[in-house]
């Protein structure tokens, strides 16, 4: 048992290759963030609880052997994963899951990045201690607060503490459509003021994290194939989860599904206020 007040990262567990090198990852995340690791398996069937707690248990061991200054905890039990993956999310620093499956919509991976508390990790297979920057996406929907202290916090954490600001942006979010495209002159105005904007929503944070070298940048083009790019090299990259759970309705859920199939880097999901606030060029 941890203490109430131990700050922890969750794994959710289930048997699988991809849940151990979630394991695996977590491991490493709670060095930087000095954290115990909580190994979690929750299944809806009592007679798999003894196969369950055996694997729980070699995970452990394998996260021990990895880092052994960790402090580790295990916990099994019966319920319905999801639900209980979300109560977890209520307490946890962060929450860290293997992805969202081949079909991600129907993943409890997916149900548990739409709903819950605190941010996820989907490690998507990788395990490795990448020392890339850290690479966020912002946009103007909801309060960004939570995103960029999460950001720049994660890149504070590591040993070249770098964070790279990314606002995609494409002719027909403006009105514009393929037959009408936006004058030369109307797009560099248009990035010219997102600039600006990415500068403003981000410099008082750089002045909170001096340590942190950051970079801006307004790309052209849709918000998957331009975060998938600017993250191949990433540590880490880090998305916005508006209010709605259902990543299926949820406008930036489409983006999330969409960067964890094809990014080969860890995820994060953050969970974001909504806010009524809209850019207008």
């Amino acid at each position: 048992m941890l203490p109430p007040d131990q700050q922890h990262i969750v794994v959710g567990v289930d048997g699988s290759t991809t849940a151990l090198q979630a394991a695996l990852w977590a491991s490493e995340e709670s060095v930087r963030t000095d954290s115990a690791l909580c190994l979690v398996v929750i299944n809806e069937d009592e007679a798999l609880q003894y196969y369950a707690a055996r694997t729980v248990e070699e995970v452990a061991a394998r996260c021990r052997t990895l880092r052994p200054e960790v402090c580790v905890v295990t916990s099994v039990s019966l319920g319905d994963p999801v639900e209980g993956l979300i109560r977890e999310s209520r307490n946890a620093h962060e929450l860290v899951l293997g992805g969202l499956g081949g079909n991600p919509l129907g993943s409890v991976g997916a149900a548990v990045a739409g709903r819950a508390r605190c941010p996820v990790v989907l490690t998507n297979g990788t395990s490795g201690p990448w020392n890339g920057p850290v690479v966020v996406g912002l946009h103007e929907d909801g309060d960004d607060a939570p995103l960029l202290q999460y950001a720049f916090e994660a890149a504070a954490l590591r040993e070249e503490p770098r964070l790279e600001l990314v606002r995609s942006w494409h002719e027909s979010d403006y009105g514009a459509t393929s037959r009408t495209p936006l004058a030369p002159r109307d797009g560099e105005h248009l990035r010219r003021a997102l600039e600006h904007w990415l500068a403003e929503r981000s410099d008082g944070w750089a002045e909170k994290y001096p340590e942190v070298r950051v970079s801006r940048s307004v790309r052209g083009g849709q918000p998957i194939p331009v975060l998938t790019r600017t993250s191949k090299d990433a540590a880490l990259l880090i998305v916005g989860r508006g209010a709605d759970g259902n990543l299926a309705r949820n406008g930036s859920g489409s983006t999330i599904i969409g960067v964890n199939r094809h990014a080969k880097r860890p995820v994060a999901v953050v969970p974001l206020r909504a806010t009524s606030a809209k850019y207008t060029a």
